[in-house]
């Protein structure tokens, strides 16, 4: 179980990890090369001219996009725990080209392992609708089987 809790926090953590470098490369190496390319007057690239910019834009707003991530982090976290939102997540996820196949295959290996769990168990599968105590009629409408009749 550790395994598995360690495996399923490596991807966030390394989301994390490469947000805070990104961070700190825009706030405290690229600044200082911008004085540089300024000395020498220089044609930039447009590329490195946006990453200059957002540079200055976030120094500039550290207060404001610091108090935003805050607010959005905890408003995340509130949505998250409540179980009708959690559920509209996953519905919208579940449209995505990538997500459905896996989440299909996630059903279907719940199925089985529960299955399997209820088989181990002594649990006996029914062969037929019959079997477990349900019969349809003629007209199509369900009826409760006596013990006896079957």
């Amino acid at each position: 179980m550790r395994r598995r809790v360690v495996d399923a926090l490596r991807f966030p953590r390394s989301c994390c990890a490469a947000a805070a470098v990104l961070t700190f490369f825009l706030m405290v190496v690229l600044p200082q090369f911008s004085n540089v390319f300024k000395d020498f007057n220089a044609k930039l690239d447009p590329a490195l001219v946006a990453f200059l910019a957002l540079s200055d834009f976030m120094r500039n707003n550290v207060n404001a996009l610091a108090g935003g991530l805050i607010c959005a982090i905890l408003l995340a976290w509130l949505l998250l725990r409540q179980p009708a939102a959690r559920g509209v997540l996953i519905d919208a996820a579940s449209h995505l080209p990538l997500v459905r196949p896996v989440l299909s295959y996630r059903r279907t290996a719940l199925f089985c392992r529960n299955l399997g769990l209820l088989l181990s168990s002594g649990v006996t599968m029914p062969a037929s609708p019959s079997d477990s105590g349900r019969h349809y009629g003629r007209d199509g409408r369900f009826d409760r089987l006596e013990p006896g009749r079957r």
